[in-house]
């Protein structure tokens, strides 16, 4: 699943304009195969942790659904 709007980076471009002495805007929590945003989550269980990893299929900022790979043209 790819993102097929541009919300990710009209957010790093106001980012960049509000905080012009910055050098590096970048989400932490981009999935690194398919740039689709992700979320990490700890469930706790006692003293044991357990660490999730939940992949959007849809831009949390805009709502619209992400494309499959095979929808994405390069």
């Amino acid at each position: 699943m790819k993102p097929n709007c541009e919300c990710m980076e009209m957010t790093i471009q106001r980012l960049k304009e509000f905080y012009p002495n910055y050098t590096h805007v970048y989400f932490n929590d981009i999935e690194l195969l398919s740039g689709g945003l992700t979320n990490a989550v700890t469930i706790e269980m006692g003293k044991k942790k357990n660490y999730l990893i939940v992949k959007h299929a849809y831009c949390p900022f805009c709502g619209k659904k992400y494309a499959a790979n095979k929808e994405v043209k390069p």
